[in-house]
Formats: C-alpha cells, structure tokens, sequence
C-alpha cells in the first residue's frame, strides 16, 4: 500500500525558500569520505577551532577566512560541502555574521560568473554548483534578513552585475527572486529607497539594459505575489511606492522605460492573481491615475503614462478579470477631457502625435474587450472625441479589424460617410487608402472614381471656370497616371473620364503599357481604353487582342489561344513598316499573356517571338515614432502593438508611401513568369544580346551573401540556370562593354559552385568567348564534371613522372602557351567539385578523387586550389586593419564558410604533408582568421540568436586547432610564428 502523500501548500519558488529546517537535515557531510586536498586542507585549519558555539563565535574571523579561501578555488570535489558549511556558519553566527556579509555576496556572485554552462564537459559539475550557490544565497537572506531589510542597497550593489546579465538570464531570475524576499520584509521607508534607487539611480542602465528590466519586473512582481492566485499582505504597500515613485516624479528621458517596467509588473500580477484578488489592483491603479490627471495641468508626458497604463489594464487577460469595467472608463472619461482640453486635432509636435496614437491604440483595445453595457453610456463621446481629430481614419480601420461586431453596432459607418461627405482636400489621400482597404457601405464606389471625385471637389474651390477645370483635372491625372495604373478600377474610370469630355490627354502610350501587367482585370480595361482612345480602325491588331483576351482560359478553348496568337504575329510579321501603336500594343501584350496560368498561353507567345522578331527593335521587354520603448516587454502585449503600429498607426503617418505600397501589390508578378520570360527571350537570343548590358547586372550585382541557395536573391535555382542557358546562346558577349565584369565572375564565383549543373553552364557562357587557347579543350573540360570519366580525364591536364629508374611518363595535353589560362578553370572546377561533398574515408568518393591529385600539381596551382577557398571567407580584410576583431564570426552565414574552408584544409593537410610545406605556409593567416573568428562568436554575450551559431563556432574551434597543430608538425621548427603570436 502506498505511502498518503502530505498535502503541502503549493509555491511557485519552492527551490528558494524552503524551510531552514528542511535544508539543514539535508546537510550531510562525511569529513572521512571527502579526500580532496581543498577539502582537507580547510579542514585541518579549522576542526579544533569549532568543537562549540563559543569557539565558534571567537574564532569566527579565521573559520571564515579559512572557509572564504577554500570556497574561491571552486574546487569540484569539495564545492559542495563548502557551501553547506558556510550556510551553517551563517545561521550559527546570525547578526555577528554581517561583517562578512559583503565579502560573502561577492564570493557567491563570482563563483557563479566563473561558472561556464560547458564546463560539464571537464567535469565541472556546472549545473550543482549554481544550484549550491544559489542554496546559499538563499539562506543568507533568509537568516539575516532583519537586518538586511533595513537598507538593501549594499545587497542590491553587490548583486547589480547579476541582475544585467544579457545571457545567463536564469541567474539574474534567481536573484530577483531571492532578492524578492527582502523587500517583503522592508519597512515602509526602507522599501521607498529601494525602489528609488533601483529605478532612479539606475536609470543609465534601465535606458540601455533590457534584461536588467526585465530583473526589475520580476523583483518586484514576485515580492507582491504569494501562493496560486492570491497576493503578499504588502502588496499594496509594495505597489504604491511603485506608482508613487514613476507617477509622481517624471522624467521625460527615462519615463518610457519606467513606464514599461511598471507595465510588465502590472501584466504579470494580474496574470498570477484571481479576479477576486485582482480587483483591488484596478482600483489602486485608477485612483492613482485618477490624481495625477486630476492636477490643473498635467503634462504631455503624463498624459503618455495615463494612456500605456490604462492600455495595459484592459489588454491584460482581454480584460476578463475586470468585474467592473466602469473603475477603468471612469479614468478612460478624465483622459478625453484632458486631450480635449489640449487641442489635439492638428498634430504639430511629434508628442501631440503620440498622444493621439495612444489614445487611438486605447479606444481599439476598449472597444475590443470592455463589456457592452459600459460601452453604451460613453461609446458616443468616444466616437466624437476622436472624430475630430487626424486619427480618426487610424481607429476606424483598427476598429474595424478588430472589434468590427461592436464598432458597426455602435454606428461607425455613419460616421464615416459623414466623414466622407465633409472631407477636405488635405485628407484626401488618407481618404482614399482607407476606402480602397475598408468596404464597408455600398456607396464606396472604387478607387480611381473617389479620386476623381476629391479633385473634382477641389477644383470646384480654385475657380468656376469649367475649362480650367477639365484641364487640370486632365494635366493631374496624365502626371499621376503611373502611380494609380495597376488599379483596374482607376483604368476604368479614366475611361469614362475620356468618353465623357473633350480634354482627352495624352493617355495612349501609359495605357498600352499597362498591357503587360499580370492580370486579366487589368488588360481588359486597357484594351477599352485604348480603343477608346484611338477607336478599333486605327490598329488591324486591337480587335484580335481584345478577342483573345476574352476567351476563357480551360482546357476546352487551348487550341483556339494558341492558333489565334499565332496568326496574330504572322500577319504582324507580314508587315513591311508596323507602325508604332501595332508594335507596342503587340509585345506588352506578348509579356501579360506570359503571365496567365495557362501552358497554351506561353508556348504559343514562345512560337510567335521568332516570327516578330525580325524588327529588331520591337523586342524590347519592360522591365519613426518612440511610442515602442513604452511599451512592456511582455512578448504577447509587444507582440500586439507592433502589429498594430505596422497595420495601421505607420500606413497613416506616411500616406503617400501606404497608397504607393498598396498599388504596387496589384502589380505583383508571380514568380512563375520570370521563368516564362527567359523561356521566350531564348527563343529569340539575338534579341536579348541587344540588351545583354542591362541583363548582366543580374547576375553580378546580386552575388551570393550567404551561400549558393541564397545568391540572385528569391530566384530559383531553375531560373537561375535559364538565364545562364540564355547567356549561353549570345555569340558576342566581349565586345559588350559589361563583358570583363561577367567574365570575372563566372571564373571565379560559378565556376567554383558546388553546383555541377551551374559549372557546366559557367562553362558554355565561357566558351562564348572564343578564346582558342580555351575552347580547343572544350570537351575536355566539360569531361571533368563527369563523375565516371573524371579520372581518366583528369590526367590529361596535369604532367606526372616516374621513377627515375623508368622511361615511362604521362605527358599532360595542354601546349605549353595554354597551361597559364587552361589551368586557371581546371583549378577552379576542381575547387567546385570539392565543395559541399563531406569528409569521407572512402576512396570513391568525388572529394577524394579530386584531392588525390592535389600532390600532382605544381606549388603554385596548389596555392592557388587553397586561395580560392580562403578568398571566400574575407580574411585579408582583417589583416590589412580593415575589419575590426569585434565584428567578426557574428553571421551564421560567414561561420558557415569558415567551417567549409577549415573541413577542406583538414583534407589538404593529410593529402600533401611535409613535402609542400613552402605551399601550406600561405593557410597560416586564414586558417588563423577562422580561429579568431570562432573565438569572437564564443565569447561574444550581446548577441540574443540560437545556439546554433555557437556551436558551428565551437566545431570551428575543435577542428581548427587540429589543423593548427597538424601545420605546426608540417612546417616544422624553422618557420617563424613571432607574427602570429598574439592572434593565436
């Protein structure tokens, strides 16, 4: 039968404070079975010296010198019960203990500095030793703490280092918590010191030190909670000189991050508490808010405190543990009346515009979780303060998007068309972003329409002249046609502008090109406006395009698109002298069609191209606000405002960016027609030569930065090696002036992938040079990227010998003119095969084929074979001075290639050995390069990413010393290190 479990009363810090009783039974310590020499050497000092409490007590001094020794060399075997003995000497000792209070403080803190979290590895025991610290710690404060309680800022000094750690967060939560302790048994008077001096005199730190606020919320928030959902008996007390402490005395500096502070503290107890213990909080925190507001002026700053905190009350729990959310409104009613009172409805000052964006973030987190029946009696002041302010566009959005059942019910959508009805031409740009998002009454016609509506209005004010009128109007929408032509509604409505007067502008060249976007919306409301513009008799091709566009793309009609579009570039190509309209509408149709999901659609454009193309020249494709530092640091509340700052608070102080964003979004290509265009444009190469010079700036500019997935960024890999297969086709890529640039970098970025697919087509453009001295070995090196004949191939370009003994040789193929240039691509596809493959002991592996023939390459190809790794990792920046050590192996893509230069020289070390070590000196200063950099990423604290980067650095470390060590034993004892001493 199964022993009753003792019901005990449940802590959420049972591993700190557990009674001292219940510690001290637990201490055993056996002086026989612990043989350390530390161990035994403190105890042989100190054994005849507390055989009692007298003795104890008069010798206090040299036992805890004795002790105080013996605990600073950490050493693992005796650690522990060194611990536990100075527990017991602080218990035994009691108040006489305090004149090694401080001394003991600083031992325990850098005992658990030193504490490395790897040190278990070397059998450091890492984890039991912070554990026996933290013990320690424990009951220091809980056996001294009466006097200790009376002035805490000696223990807080002490424990300051602890509290800022970027890292090792858990030890800073350990000592909030403990420290938590204290202030519970803080009088009054001694509790308002301590939170002034942690919050005021700290405040450098606050301002800079994100994890030593978050020390703070934990300090304070543990010392106000006690057992599952109820609070401390001085939570109260504790809570007030918080209030009073941030309220009271502001600081307009450092007011945001106090504020965060006290906003976490808030989130966290209203977390932990039940609605029952919760209610006295909200009450406390709006009497408090309630004063401040009450002054005759309060400040822009304190109205900024009012709005966060009020905000984190009703986000918290979504407001569930309020039970009367009229204590929360009443404050929520004071604060309109004050933003009343400072005019807020023109924002000229960068507060004033944070004060209307608190308030707006306020009203939506109210509206979202406050009940119904405290809404109804004040959602119409809410409503009407806002209305009269520049941000009453921000909270309709917001509102509508997040509480959009209540907001509609409450009668929103009037307000909004009165807003509309009443718009003045200053805000008819927010006007339009708004109603272009939110459909929300059927008297929201489109886009372009209430553009046309908002100029119409304002001209109406300029002047009565109906002339003039038209002829702005036309002169305004030929400037901005650009940046409204990928709404199909605004092509629609120049459309009936056109129909409907006589000033038809200069429209026809921007619709034609309008032709090419990737919808169908869009092309079926520029070819009416084009016919609109010019009629169907002006172009034989318009009609023909307007059919095409109108048959239904499905599997029925296929065959129908594909002959209808080849007809129509055959009688295009029977065309002597097109004319410009023809050509234009003709190719900007060609590209849209590339974007219809629809095979029959791109294959016949691919048939047609070369049909047109013998025009030459008709082929030519188109080509902050501060309102976050007040926010708590709670991940979910941050989470929340960030996303409300990006969705709607930053759209609206940047208008014109939002509605630009927002139209390009309807011009957005899929990335399926990039591969259709190269598709076509290799059905035509000669056409797309002509504009090699805008081409090869794809390819260059957009080098790889992290590693071959990631170079021609968003590209696939397929439509990568299309354009590659492009380039491949063109006959005169020298004589372009961009022509060296590609060059360069097909030698000595692709060529070298580790891509076997992206060598060879490096290859093919290569070859596209014509050089002789290359191309007469064209299959032989392309034979080099064969796997089954590489072997065999490879002995062609390299020359070996014989003993001396024997007549036989392999002569190697190259003539002797060509060797400099040929070998530069052989070394080059030999790096590229060697990358990516790992280290294997397998003598069929492509690795080892090509290191293999390492030895039989001359000094300075062998050179150049470890260059072409070593170039890649940037070390010469840091040598020259040009790199600051701080900066370097931080980039998981950078270590990523450091690990791959070190895996390959630890190949190359066991290939060549001691016979090329005058070619292996050249790896000294990479191989050095990477080890710095490995070393700065270890011991780098501030970085906050996965441990995935410390631990490439860490394998870089491991595996470079052994490189380092195996270089030591090929270079032997002549070689001078006095230069890289330091760095080593």
């Amino acid at each position: 039968m199964s022993k009753p479990r003792t019901k005990t009363t449940e802590s959420s810090r049972r591993h700190a404070f557990s009674s001292f009783r219940e510690r001290v039974d637990s201490i055993k310590i056996e002086p026989k079975t612990n043989l350390s020499g530390n161990f035994t050497e403190f105890l042989n000092k100190i054994e005849q010296n507390c055989q009692s409490l007298p003795q104890l007590i008069y010798h206090q001094s040299s036992i805890y010198q004795a002790l105080f020794d013996a605990i600073s060399k950490n050493d693992v075997h005796s650690i522990q019960p060194l611990l536990e003995l100075m527990s017991q000497f602080i218990h035994d000792l009691g108040s006489d203990f305090l004149p090694f209070y401080t001394r003991t403080l600083k031992l325990l803190t850098d005992l658990v500095l030193s504490v490395n979290p790897n040190d278990f590895q070397n059998n450091r025991n890492t984890s039991n030793v912070l554990e026996w610290a933290f013990n320690t710690l424990a009951f220091a404060f809980k056996y001294l703490s009466r006097n200790l309680a009376s002035d805490l800022k000696p223990t807080f000094m002490e424990l300051l280092p602890l509290l800022q750690l970027t890292k090792k967060t858990y030890i800073s939560r350990f000592c909030a918590e403990a420290l938590s302790f204290l202030i519970r048994k803080s009088n009054p008077e001694s509790l308002n010191e301590t939170v002034q001096f942690s919050l005021f005199d700290q405040i450098d730190i606050i301002l800079y030190n994100d994890a030593y606020c978050e020390s703070l919320t934990i300090l304070y928030s543990e010392a106000m909670k006690n057992t599952k959902g109820t609070f401390h008996s001085k939570a109260n007390v504790i809570f007030s000189k918080l209030m009073e402490n941030t309220l009271y005395k502001v600081d307009a500096k450092a007011q945001p991050k106090l504020i965060s502070i006290i906003s976490d503290i808030i989130l966290d107890i209203l977390n932990h508490g039940t609605v029952e213990a919760c209610d006295k909080f909200y009450a406390m925190v709006t009497k408090y808010l309630n004063s401040l507001l009450q002054k005759n002026d309060p400040s822009e700053v304190e109205l900024l405190t009012t709005y966060q905190i009020l905000s984190t009350l009703a986000f918290a729990e979504s407001g569930k543990k309020i039970t009367n959310w009229d204590i929360v409104l009443e404050t929520v009613d004071l604060l309109v009346e004050k933003l009343n009172s400072i005019n807020i409805t023109t924002t000229t000052t960068t507060t004033k515009q944070e004060l209307l964006e608190s308030y707006i973030y306020l009203l939506v987190i109210v509206f979202r979780n406050a009940d119904i029946q405290s809404l109804t009696i004040r959602h119409k002041k809410y409503f009407d303060s806002i209305y009269n302010t520049p941000g009453f566009l921000t909270f309709t959005e917001a509102s509508l998007s997040i509480a959009k059942s209540k907001v509609i019910n409450f009668g929103i959508t009037k307000l909004v068309q009165n807003y509309i009805n009443n718009c003045s031409s200053n805000d008819s740009e927010k006007l339009t972003y708004f109603l272009e998002k939110n459909d929300i009454s059927n008297g929201n016609k489109n886009l372009a329409a209430i553009t046309l509506d908002i100029i119409s209005h304002k001209l109406k004010e300029l002047s009565d002249s109906q002339t003039t009128h038209l002829h702005e109007v036309t002169s305004f929408l030929e400037t901005n046609f650009h940046k409204f032509d990928t709404s199909a509604k605004f092509l629609n409505a120049i459309n009936n502008y056109v129909k409907t007067t006589t000033q038809s502008g200069d429209f026809l060249s921007k619709a034609i090109t309008c032709l090419h976007y990737p919808t169908h919306e869009l092309r079926t409301n520029a070819i009416e406006l084009i016919s609109t513009l010019v009629g169907d008799s002006s172009s034989t091709y318009l009609s023909q395009i307007r059919l095409i566009e109108q048959i239904p793309l499905n599997i029925s009609t296929g065959r129908d698109i594909t002959l209808r579009i080849r007809n129509l570039a055959t009688e295009f190509s029977k065309e002597i002298n097109p004319n410009d309209l023809d050509k234009n509408l003709i190719v900007n149709y060609f590209f849209g069609l590339l974007s219809n999901k629809f095979q029959p659609s791109w294959t016949a454009v691919y048939e047609s191209l070369p049909l047109i193309s013998k025009d030459e020249d008709l082929v030519n494709f188109p080509f902050e606000s501060t309102l976050i530092d007040w926010q708590p640091r709670n991940s979910r509340l941050l989470n929340n405002f960030e996303s409300f700052e990006n969705s709607y608070l930053a759209p609206y102080r940047n208008i014109s960016e939002a509605i630009d964003n927002s139209l390009e979004r309807n011009a957005h290509f899929d990335n399926m027609v990039r591969s259709h265009v190269l598709s076509a444009l290799k059905t035509v190469p000669s056409v797309a030569e002509k504009n090699a010079g805008k081409l090869i700036p794809i390819i260059t500019h957009q080098q790889p930065t992290t590693d071959e997935d990631d170079g021609l960024q968003f590209w696939s890999r397929k439509d990568r090696n299309e354009l590659l297969e492009l380039f491949a086709k063109f006959k005169n890529l020298r004589k372009i002036p961009e022509g060296e640039e590609l060059y360069d970098y097909l030698l000595d970025y692709l060529l070298t992938s580790k891509y076997v697919k992206v060598q060879q087509l490096a290859l093919d453009v290569l070859f596209t040079w014509n050089n002789l001295s290359i191309n007469k070995y064209r299959d032989n090196l392309k034979n080099l990227l064969d796997d089954a004949i590489f072997s065999d191939e490879i002995s062609n370009f390299i020359m070996t010998n014989s003993s001396s003994s024997s007549s036989s040789s392999t002569t190697s193929i190259i003539e002797p003119q060509d060797k400099p240039i040929v070998m530069k691509f052989v070394i080059r596809i030999l790096f590229g095969r060697v990358q990516g493959s790992p280290k294997s002991n397998s003598k069929q592996g492509k690795k080892f084929a090509v290191i293999s023939v390492l030895p039989s390459l001359t000094n300075s190809e062998i050179i150049s074979f470890i260059e072409l790794g070593a170039n890649k990792i940037g070390y010469e920046g840091f040598f020259s001075g040009q790199i600051p050590k701080a900066s370097l192996g931080l980039d998981q893509s950078e270590l990523k290639k450091i690990s791959g230069f070190i895996n390959l020289l630890s190949e190359v070390y066991h290939t060549l050995g001691a016979n090329y070590s005058e070619s292996l000196q050249t790896t000294i200063k990479p191989l050095v390069f990477s080890l710095v950099s490995a070393q700065n990423r270890i011991e780098s604290t501030s970085l906050v990413d996965s441990i995935i980067t410390e631990k490439m650095a860490k394998n870089i470390r491991s595996n470079g010393m052994r490189c380092l060590t195996e270089l030591f034993k090929i270079i032997g004892d002549g070689f001078d290190w006095n230069d890289y001493y330091f760095d080593i």
